[in-house]
């Protein structure tokens, strides 16, 4: 790792750089972005900012190296686990129940966690215990028949209101921040589930904003060419990246041409606005999607905990200074969400 920069008219932007190989050539990535000169010393209280940001270079070069390194922390249940979260979510479950002797258990995961193994270990109830699960269920890998039913229009209900909605005759201003839903039993990999389908206009306008944004940097690939195209990921914006290898007159190309596919961004429209979940659970839906939302309130906790106070990468070796780096992160969230309040 080390320094890079970039002199412009009134300024100098630092930021950590290294190189890694990509298809057996060298790319140079941005590890982090430190800011201008002027941002760096009012923000940092330093006078030098080429100086600060050399020092937070080589800090984050000896964490890199020793990143590797198992740092065990007595109030971590998930020590000595599998790196694969599904594999290590029931040996986790295991430690907290018999760590804290609980009657009653229900885990709340996104779809990273919902194989049919972690269900089917927490679809258990006897007279002394039950386990039970909420879980984020994808829309698009349903069956066909239940994809369908998710996405009709007519069928959905409001909290506290027995009236029929069909999504057609909402109103996007009135109705905007409503969440509408469905719900239907179903059995999967012999396990009977509840399936609870929610709408939301806000859901979708932030959906189609986020993907807006990921078409124009799609659209910005494209004109840079071969090298800025040629992988992507579920959520990566090059996606919506096609290739043509013919001419128009069906001949083969000497030249590939890439376009953004809009009839692959109409597709995934398609899902803006849906959200699917499900639970083994008996409560009605409504409890259901309150649980389920304070699963995202927990996850836009580390998201602050990660952006706003950068409480990773950790520089710091010793396991008291770890363990008070992050009470200092959990202080600071607690005050945070107060404030909110």
């Amino acid at each position: 790792m080390r320094l890079g920069w970039t002199t412009g008219k009134y300024s100098t932007t630092y930021r950590a750089i290294k190189t890694i190989r990509v298809n057996g050539k060298n790319k140079t990535i941005i590890v982090k972005n430190f800011g201008s000169e002027k941002y760096i010393c009012r923000t940092y209280g330093v006078t030098d900012a080429k100086a600060w940001a050399k020092e937070q270079v080589a800090l984050m070069d000896k964490a890199e190296k020793e990143e590797t390194a198992t740092v065990f922390i007595e109030f971590s249940a998930a020590r000595n686990l599998e790196p694969d979260q599904q594999l290590s979510m029931i040996p986790l479950e295991k430690k907290l129940l018999q760590n804290f002797d609980m009657s009653q258990f229900v885990v709340c995961t996104d779809a990273g966690l919902s194989s049919s193994d972690n269900r089917k270990f927490n679809n258990f109830n006897d007279d002394e215990s039950s386990r039970s699960f909420i879980t984020t269920q994808s829309i698009k890998k349903m069956k066909g028949f239940l994809k369908t039913w998710t996405l009709d229009p007519s069928g959905w209900h409001l909290w506290g209101d027995t009236r029929v909605y069909h999504l057609d005759e909402i109103d996007e201003e009135k109705d905007k921040g409503k969440i509408f839903y469905k719900s239907r039993w179903i059995t999967e990999n012999g396990m009977e589930q509840q399936l609870i389908v929610t709408y939301s206009i806000k859901y979708r306008d932030y959906l189609r904003k986020i993907r807006d944004g990921q078409v124009k940097r799609a659209l910005k690939k494209v004109k840079q060419g071969n090298s800025a195209v040629e992988s992507k990921r579920q959520n990566d914006p090059r996606r919506f990246i096609r290739a043509d290898h013919t001419t128009e007159a069906g001949e083969v190309a000497d030249k590939i041409w890439y376009y953004v596919d809009d009839t692959a961004i109409k597709e995934e429209e398609k899902y803006d606005g849906f959200y699917a979940v499900c639970t083994n659970l008996e409560d009605n839906p409504e409890a259901i999607i309150k649980i389920n939302k304070r699963r995202w309130e927990i996850e836009e906790c580390f998201r602050i905990m990660k952006s706003e106070f950068e409480a990773r990468p950790v520089y710091v070796q010793r396991k008291d200074r770890i363990q008070a780096h992050f009470i200092t992160c959990f202080i600071s969230l607690i005050i945070y969400r107060y404030l909110e309040k």
